[in-house]
């Protein structure tokens, strides 16, 4: 039985087959599960900026994407959510936006569709692991965000209305980019301190055009305005401090950083899973309310299925699904031991606590092609 296994987008050979769908800036479908492979997708997939690709292996038996949102709402999320930054990025006057009635309508049914999934879990447990573009960036971090920060939400006990509030306003965080200079936004150099200015400029542009919009609550508007509030008030744009920062703004800022850490940027790979987690742990009761890491990493499986990793004992292998016990302590099915092959079998890293992940890993392993 074939079954996946993530592989560098540098490391792709023609004639392999694709596990999994990858999705395109506007969320349709850029190349479809089961397509084989040439040279001329390979080169499309880099030109693209995409970090890795699924592909099918026969030796990973038996490991399936696991994800707590269907692709398909993923995929139309995205969609509907670049339609809405794409018309106030038309016009953002306030006489257009105070008649913009459908966006709190259009944006409270995308929180509908990713809720109804998340409650469907009946551990509360995200797994995210959709393959998109990098030009996609902007409209999957708000879905994914969204999605990380409802589950740290609702542990926290937010529902009804207040989580709602919460949900549209992660939807919308970011929406203060649409004001910004595509070309400073994007750019892959290091920034000039007036360009670092202009684009932190995008928190107080988001929380005004968001309260020009009838429907969006004030709480909702506060997750634009404080996303990068700082829990020893060193944040932006109003150094506020512990308390001081709404309970949304700190939820999110947890959710925001965690994503744009594990993401490829223009300006830098993604961090390794176990590297932006580290990040967060490092940082509680500094950059971000100590409750909130601790409540994302106990309702957040970052590790993807098919995912290559080192472990201690010389021993490496791909994320055969996440152990409900332990959501940071996966199975892990093993390939190699001290480089050399052996024959594939799981450790349960949650009866091993001997046994660590190292690295994250997509280079690890050489392949030959496997088509269909």
């Amino acid at each position: 039985m074939k079954s996946l296994r993530i592989v560098s987008v540098e490391h792709l050979q023609s004639g392999m087959e694709l596990a999994q769908n990858i999705l395109g800036e506007d969320g349709r479908v850029l190349l479809r599960e089961r397509v084989i492979l040439t040279d001329r997708f390979i080169a499309l997939l880099k030109e693209k900026g995409l970090p890795f690709a699924c592909i099918q292996d026969s030796e990973t038996y038996d490991i399936q994407p696991e994800e707590s949102i269907r692709p398909e709402i993923q995929q139309a999320v995205v969609q509907r959510l670049k339609a809405v930054y794409d018309r106030v990025a038309q016009d953002s006057s306030i006489q257009s936006l105070s008649k913009y009635h459908q966006l709190s309508g259009e944006i409270s049914a995308l929180y509908d569709l990713l809720l109804k999934d998340i409650e469907e879990n009946d551990r509360l447990v995200l797994s995210l692991n959709s393959m998109f573009t990098n030009d996609a960036y902007l409209y999957k971090h708000s879905m994914n965000v969204t999605a990380y920060a409802l589950v740290v939400g609702m542990a926290h006990g937010l529902t009804g209305s207040r989580l709602r509030e919460f949900g549209i306003g992660t939807l919308l965080h970011d929406i203060g980019k649409t004001q910004v200079d595509k070309e400073v936004l994007n750019r892959p150099g290091k920034l000039t301190e007036s360009e670092r200015r202009e684009i932190e400029k995008h928190t107080q542009m988001g929380y005004d055009l968001l309260l020009k919009i009838p429907g969006v609550s004030f709480p909702s508007a506060h997750c634009a305005l404080e996303h990068h509030e700082k829990y020893d008030g060193t944040g932006y744009p109003l150094r506020l401090a512990g308390e001081d920062i709404h309970e949304f703004g700190r939820m999110l800022a947890v959710a925001d950083v965690y994503d744009a850490l594990a993401s490829n940027r223009t300006y830098r790979k993604a961090f390794a899973p176990q590297d932006a987690l580290q990040y967060l742990r490092e940082n509680k009761g500094t950059h971000f309310d100590p409750a909130y890491v601790d409540s994302f990493m106990n309702h957040v499986n970052v590790y993807p299925n098919g995912m290559p990793v080192k472990l201690t004992y010389g021993l490496s292998g791909v994320i055969a699904r996440m152990d409900p016990a332990d959501v940071h302590r996966p199975v892990v099915l093993v390939l190699n031991e001290y480089g050399f092959k052996v024959r594939p079998y799981e450790l349960e890293l949650s009866k091993h606590y001997d046994v660590e992940i190292l690295a994250c890993d997509v280079n690890l392993f050489d392949f030959a092609p496997s088509g269909g």
